[in-house]
């Protein structure tokens, strides 16, 4: 979120496209199955198309965002069917296939020996990933993260605050900010930050700890008492949750 935003509409052309490569992948693996095409190029589409349809968060939520460790099995599928496709293609014309194959292979082996030294540490990681994809609120919350590992707050705030811009909701950024704002001091700055995270989600449990101890803090029992009473009815056997509602 927001880097590839949803397609809401029937005019947007990714529907269009997304449905042709439906169609197509549909009737490769028909044409395959009356045995009109070869066995390959249906075993490639069913490979492909499955694995990603169980991981599209299409039919039901998988709980984790998109990634490419999630396309390594429909990878096979299209690896199956690209050397189908040059096999095919290396009947009329050899000497041109085999020349792009060795230029993809050249030119697939420079990106990845670039693209190692981004994976020197979370900073290097998350920094080529903001600058790939800017939009990404999460990108930019996992910069801030590792920028505050650095102990560089001041920009580890500039990311969290830049993560919000993209998605005002997003729990996990508040309750950080809240947390640095704590560490540092400003106690009615991070109370505010636990504030808004818990407007986006009421039941986040760490929050709530959090925000209940501070209220401890700054002497509003009575607040606090009703903080740590919805700590305890999302965490009811927790001795932590409990201990801090009995005492507070």
């Amino acid at each position: 979120y927001n880097q590839i935003p949803a397609v809401m509409s029937v005019v947007d052309y990714r529907f269009w496209w997304g449905l042709m490569v439906c169609l197509v992948g549909i009737s490769t693996i028909v044409l395959s199955i009356r045995g009109r095409l070869a066995p390959e190029w249906g075993l490639g589409a069913v490979l492909m198309a499955i694995p990603f349809v169980l991981v599209s968060n299409i039919f039901f939520p998988i709980g984790t965002v998109m990634g490419e460790r999630l396309m390594y099995l429909p990878l096979l599928g299209s690896c199956l069917l690209v050397g189908q496709a040059c096999q095919v293609l290396a009947r009329r014309w050899e000497p041109v296939v085999a020349g792009a194959v060795v230029i993809l292979l050249g030119l697939c082996g420079a990106r990845t020996f670039v693209r190692n030294s981004d994976w020197q540490d979370n900073r290097t990681l998350f920094s080529s990933a903001v600058r790939t994809v800017p939009q990404s609120a999460k990108a930019q919350f996992n910069l801030g993260n590792a920028l505050r590992d650095e102990g560089k707050i001041r920009e580890a705030l500039d990311r969290y605050r830049d993560a919000l811009i993209l998605y005002p909701d997003y729990v996990e950024v508040h309750y950080n900010l809240g947390v640095v704002y704590q560490e540092d001091g400003k106690l009615d700055w991070a109370l505010v930050a636990y504030q808004k995270a818990l407007t986006a989600d009421s039941l986040h449990a760490s929050t709530l700890h959090n925000c209940g101890m501070l209220l401890v803090r700054k002497g509003d029992h009575q607040e606090a008492a009703d903080v740590f009473r919805r700590l305890v009815k999302v965490k009811p056997n927790s001795l932590d949750a409990l201990s801090n509602y009995a005492l507070a």
